[in-house]
């Protein structure tokens, strides 16, 4: 009786335990429910990113590559406004190396705006500020598209709301280089969004050994585990990414190296390949394959699916390229392959060496550190991890992406370390996965220092330091984001605005108030403003900044020796080197041979001048006349003083520039001297005080 007794006690103990269990279970249910009826959803997520890059689209105000303009936008202006339209096309786009698809999106915008100002018949001062704007508006466009894919990629890699995924959000949108470059016209802004895109479009569960507990879809193909039955196939899902990275690898063909990795290991047995070369230990866990030494089959992914991704990159591919073909005829007139053309120019006849050359490790040593500043050493734990899979408490899928991604990660910037000149900008479509890769690590090390017991008020000593190196960690990256964007490189961009306004005010004050006006025709006699750029070429944007085919504008060129042997190509100086090598005798064999004198003032008749020039230009048309505005770096000041001692010239207008620069000729202020001292806009109160020291810093000199 009592043996009856103490099993119906224990049995009732038990049941009361499975009640409890399960009211527990079904409470954390609710609360999960809950968490996400409460999360933001998808749509808000885009909405949030877009409006964050439109305001970084319109707050940056510094200079940053010159490909930024004389890449995209440049080439964009003369396809809407036409060959005279003083737009400066470099020698790339005059030897057919660029595909014309990139400018021709950003030419839409133009041909667009421009449309909607002629229609409403706009001032000429407000259409320059909606054409600066309308590529900005466009490109922070593609700059959200390229956080929110980021995000959505961290979901199929971690699933829907791990802290994982948040992580990889906040390291997107926090990120200084992601503020600095993210919203620059650049191709390598427009294929790092192109990519990670793609890469989320990617049927990654193809890579998995264990296809006993797959779905499988109408034409044999294994399905995404975490989309719904009713969602997009998966052969759609293929083709949008195939479209896209075909999309990227013609705008800049070295994206072509992402994608050779990730088909590889897709169909590929990789860990195979790792036992192949010695290695002990597979770096993807959860292979079907067996580690015996009789045992190496190189094939991953099923037949099907190889027979369907060779198909569809068959055809994605040739579409694209048809579609590349057929914008080059109509923008070069004339049939042509730019990527082949860029590999020849590049990689056999080395002309990417003329503008700068650099060591093996440059992306390991800068570039990867300039990628991701605060989150450098999270992301080399990431790395770590995902090379040699050390996180076991993750899934088979999970594993599989972060190291595979990892290995990209490695793969793509060994590859282009074997090219002579690097910049940081190449490895950018890699940022987005680095962000992942260091998501993990990030919650491991502070996600600890915010969980505390409920009732208590006291926060471990450890927990608060870690608290207040992620407050110090935030605030790094907004220093560095705001000083990049808002300062450091801003001379160059608001020297244009300076001459653009000095343009509106003193050359179309006639031309204002006439509401029949055509916006293309200021192009009067003695309506122009000129202007010359003594400067490393390339210092500051040009007709996508200038606007006004009023302002008759020239610069110092830096063109390579394209048709030279190997000996005259190291002996070669371009202009702009020739310029800064002898300064007095380059201004001796290019400007007329006399700089203005000086004169009354803005009201004097303008005849004697242009007598003056069309004089100089018959004893010698090589030779350049003397603009009304010449600008340069203060680095170049003092020689300009002792070259145009005497003459017309005074300052008129100086900008900070940067407190440092790399290129010696590009430090110190932007400097303007003008014919016409009396077109002064009044400048902010910063740059006036710096025009007042400079001012008493030469009086005290002279005395």
């Amino acid at each position: 009786m009592s043996t009856s007794s103490s099993d119906l006690s224990a049995a009732s103990a038990n049941a009361h335990g499975k009640l409890k269990s399960s009211e527990g279970r079904q409470s954390r249910q609710r609360k999960a429910h809950s968490n996400v009826a409460h999360s933001p959803s998808q749509q808000d997520i885009l909405l949030f990113l877009l409006a964050f890059r439109i305001l970084n689209a319109l707050t940056i105000r510094t200079f940053f590559q010159p490909d930024e303009y004389f890449q995209s936008l440049e080439p964009a202006w003369q396809m809407v406004f036409g060959e005279n339209c003083g737009a400066w096309i470099t020698w790339e786009w005059k030897n057919a190396l660029r595909s014309a698809i990139h400018p021709a999106i950003f030419a839409t915008i133009y041909y667009l705006t421009n449309l909607g100002v002629d229609m409403i018949r706009l001032t000429p001062a407000t259409r320059a500020e909606l054409l600066l704007a309308a590529p900005k508006l466009l490109q922070a466009f593609f700059a959200a598209l390229g956080d929110y894919y980021t995000w959505q990629l961290a979901q199929r890699v971690f699933g829907h709301h791990s802290c994982q995924v948040w992580a990889t959000l906040a390291l997107t949108v926090l990120s200084p280089w992601q503020w600095f470059c993210s919203t620059r016209t650049l191709s390598n802004s427009l294929e790092t969004t192109l990519t990670v895109a793609a890469l989320y479009n990617w049927p990654w569960q193809w890579s998995l050994g264990d296809r006993g507990h797959a779905r499988y879809d109408d034409r044999g193909l294994r399905k995404r585990e975490d989309i719904a039955d009713d969602a997009v196939d998966e052969t759609t899902r293929l083709r949008r990414c195939l479209l896209l990275a075909a999309l990227a690898t013609i705008l800049r063909p070295t994206n072509l190296l992402i994608w050779i990795s990730v088909a590889a290991m897709t169909c590929l047995n990789m860990s195979s390949v790792w036992w192949y070369c010695g290695f002990a230990r597979s770096p993807w866990k959860g292979s079907d394959m067996s580690t015996s030494s009789r045992s190496i089959s190189f094939l991953r992914a099923t037949t099907r699916e190889r027979s369907t991704l060779f198909w569809e990159s068959f055809l994605c591919g040739s579409t694209v390229l048809i579609l590349s073909v057929f914008v080059d005829r109509f923008y070069y007139q004339f049939w042509t392959f730019p990527p082949l053309k860029f590999l020849y120019f590049n990689l056999v006849q080395s002309l990417s060496v003329f503008y700068g050359k650099n060591d093996w490790h440059y992306y390991l040593s800068q570039g990867f550190p300039l990628l991701l500043i605060t989150a450098l050493p999270f992301t080399l734990v990431g790395l770590y991890n995902g090379l040699l899979c050390t996180d076991s408490s993750i899934t088979t899928l999970t594993r599989t992406i972060l190291s595979q991604i990892a290995t990209i990660s490695c793969i793509v910037p060994t590859a282009l370390s074997l090219i002579s000149h690097k910049e940081v900008r190449f490895i950018y479509p890699l940022l987005p996965l680095l962000h992942i890769l260091a998501a993990g690590p990030l919650i491991q090390f502070f996600a600890p220092s915010f969980i505390h017991a409920p009732r208590s008020r006291h926060i471990p000593p450890n927990a608060l330091l870690k608290r207040l190196v992620l407050c110090f960690l935030i605030l790094l990256n907004a220093t560095i984001a705001i000083y990049t964007t808002t300062i450091h490189g801003r001379g160059v961009i608001d020297v244009l605005s300076y001459l653009r306004h000095q343009h509106e005010t003193f050359y179309l004050s006639s031309q204002t108030h006439n509401p029949n006006r055509d916006p293309n025709s200021n192009m009067i006699a003695n309506k122009n403003l000129t202007a010359a750029f003594l400067m490393p070429c390339h210092s500051t944007p040009w007709r996508s900044h200038l606007i006004h085919p009023g302002i008759s504008a020239w610069a110092l060129t830096c063109e390579p020796p394209l048709h030279l042997s190997a000996g005259e190509k190291a002996s070669y100086i371009d202009e702009a080197d020739a310029f800064y090598s002898d300064p007095l005798l380059w201004i001796r064999r290019n400007m007329s041979r006399q700089p203005p004198p000086p004169r009354a003032g803005v009201f004097t008749a303008r005849d004697k001048q242009n007598q003056h020039r069309r004089l100089a230009e018959r004893n010698d048309e090589r030779k350049r006349a003397w603009p009304d505005y010449l600008i340069f770096f203060s680095a170049a000041e003092q020689i300009m003083d002792t070259a145009l001692q005497g003459s017309g010239y005074s300052e008129c207008w100086r900008g900070f520039n940067s407190h440092w620069h790399d290129d010696l000729r590009r430090r110190g202020d932007v400097v303007v001297w003008c014919l016409f001292p009396e077109r002064k806009i009044k400048m902010d109160h910063k740059d006036g005080m710096v025009g007042l020291i400079h001012k008493a810093k030469r009086l005290l000199g002279c005395a």
